[in-house]
């Protein structure tokens, strides 16, 4: 799509394709007008910014506080690299239209976005491109007027040079349409937010006669912590926005959608509408696309899976590291009263880090759809997930909480300790915008199950079952499940007496030249 614009009085032709990476800016256009222009550490390599270009290199750019962009109302300040655009003077490809969370729709030539509570609308121009027209180059303004006369569009725009100042606000967008049968509704931003979740699990747990009495209290004054689904669409968090790195020449898996029984696409449909008007997914036009089905849970719900295997093998693995079960352990001996938490679907309060959510796109009947929040299935998403609730939780962590992904477990000496405890836990879950599924939680208890173990006051065991478990293990026929065997029964070797020795036999059938009977 492209439209035309004014900038310090000149015709400046715009060109949008989200399927480019970059921004891009004419050089001369950058160097004729005085803007500040840097340049790459090294050259970089460009593919060409529009489609039949030769690679070349580049190695200038136009800083993101070196120019803003004006269109209408709409301003905001982007960084441009410099390169040769034959007829266009800038160039707006996929990195302006993720920042800005844009929906695009090629057909009809229209790009959809938020700015300031507003809804923005820029229609591309629909009049047929001539190869020799006025209006491909530069005019005067009396040349500009009488060909507005004739009913070309154009816009307003100015470009223009400014000192570093503050990022501008973020602004955020959830674009609403109809999609096939998938009734999408155009409401703004603030209308999501003020959805109202019910509170009907929080109810059961206030009239439950066995609660405790101070538990009673503060779940009282953090009433909002405890919803039964998500009120809105998390912050943005900086670096802990979930991003999803690609590795060097990947190139976009995409698999057409599976075919899905009538029960399940009804299913599909009423989940598709569900995220899109929590504002959790937005219709897409990424070449990225993963296929879905579904899967019957106990309860008889369907829980949607999307297949994300191919776009985890090009994803560059993160490497923060998983906390040891069994280190936890060590800070609760002593302890008396415990409280534990449960995040409510942890990995839809992250968000996905500006210009990575046309990687995560999903094909469906309905079309493509793509995370605004992280999913799940995807690389990374357990690192993500522990990292964000340790730097959370980090005030109290080793002092009165220990955390492994979504559950918290709140522990203390006394009575009077645990109240203080809980309260400071739940003061840093509200402060990083967390809510907590309380039908999960157990509060103000003398014992708890955690991470396979039975904890209370005389120490940590573990569970029964994991125990029997290990107890009826059938005989391993191989070395392969004799490996297996030895991983599963390491895990209780802090409970068994001389376990090193015990196990010695089936050790030493590991060693190379020994024979499996």
């Amino acid at each position: 799509m492209h439209l035309r614009r004014m900038v310090n009085g000149t015709s400046v032709m715009i060109l949008f394709n989200p399927e480019a990476d970059e921004n891009y800016m004419s050089a001369s256009f950058a160097h004729s007008h005085g803007l500040p222009v840097c340049r790459f550490g090294r050259p970089t390599d460009c593919e060409g910014a529009l489609a039949g270009d030769p690679s070349h290199q580049v190695s200038e750019y136009v800083p993101v506080d070196g120019c803003r962009l004006k269109i209408n109302e709409y301003k905001d300040q982007v960084s441009f690299t410099l390169t040769d655009l034959k007829k266009y003077d800038l160039f707006l490809g996929m990195r302006w239209c993720e920042d800005r969370d844009s929906v695009f729709c090629p057909k009809m030539k229209k790009l959809w976005f938020d700015f300031e509570g507003k809804r923005i609308l820029l229609r591309g121009d629909t009049t047929p491109e001539k190869k020799n027209s006025r209006i491909d180059g530069p005019m005067t303004v009396r040349e500009a007027t009488r060909e507005v006369k004739k009913g070309a569009p154009f816009f307003l725009c100015r470009l223009e040079r400014i000192e570093r100042e503050e990022e501008e606000k973020e602004v955020e967008k959830e674009r609403r349409e109809e999609v096939g049968e998938v009734e999408i509704d155009p409401r703004t931003k603030e209308e999501i937010q003020e959805r109202k979740p019910p509170f009907c699990e929080y109810e059961k747990v206030m009239a439950s006669p066995s609660l405790h009495p101070a538990a009673r209290e503060i779940l009282k004054e953090n009433k909002e912590l405890f919803p039964d689904e998500i009120p809105k669409l998390p912050p943005r968090r900086g670096d802990l926005d979930f991003k999803i790195e690609l590795e060097p020449g990947a190139r976009p898996p995409a698999k057409p959608p599976y075919r899905l029984s009538y029960t399940e696409l009804e299913e599909m449909k009423k989940q598709l509408k569900d995220y899109v008007d929590r504002g959790f997914i937005r219709p897409s036009t990424s070449p990225f696309g993963a296929p879905a089905f579904f899967v019957k849970k106990k309860d008889g719900t369907f829980r949607m899976v999307i297949v994300y295997r191919p776009l985890n093998k090009v994803t560059v693995k993160d490497t923060f590291p998983l906390p040891r079960a069994e280190e936890l352990m060590e800070t609760l001996f002593g302890k008396r009263w415990f409280t534990k938490l449960d995040l409510y679907q942890f990995f839809h309060q992250l968000r996905i880090a500006m210009g990575d959510s046309y990687k995560t796109a999903f094909v469906t009947r309905w079309g493509t759809f793509e995370w605004l929040v992280m999913p799940f299935g995807v690389s990374n998403a357990l690192p993500a997930s522990i990292r964000l609730i340790t730097l959370a939780m980090r005030p109290a962590l080793g002092q009165c909480v220990i955390v492994f992904i979504d559950d918290i477990l709140v522990y203390s000496r006394t009575l009077a300790q645990h109240v203080k405890d809980v309260k400071w836990v739940l003061d840093l879950l509200r402060a990083n915008n967390l809510y907590v599924k309380i039908k999960k939680c157990e509060f103000f208890t003398n014992s708890t199950h955690f991470l396979g173990f039975v904890i209370d006051a005389k120490g940590i065991m573990p569970e029964r079952l994991k125990l029997e478990l290990i107890r009826d293990w059938p005989d391993p026929k191989d070395l392969h499940e004799l490996q297996i065997f030895l991983g599963a029964a390491n895990w209780v070797r802090k409970f068994v007496r001389g376990f090193a020795l015990i196990a010695q036999p089936l050790t030493k059938a590991l060693k190379k030249g020994m024979k499996f009977k």
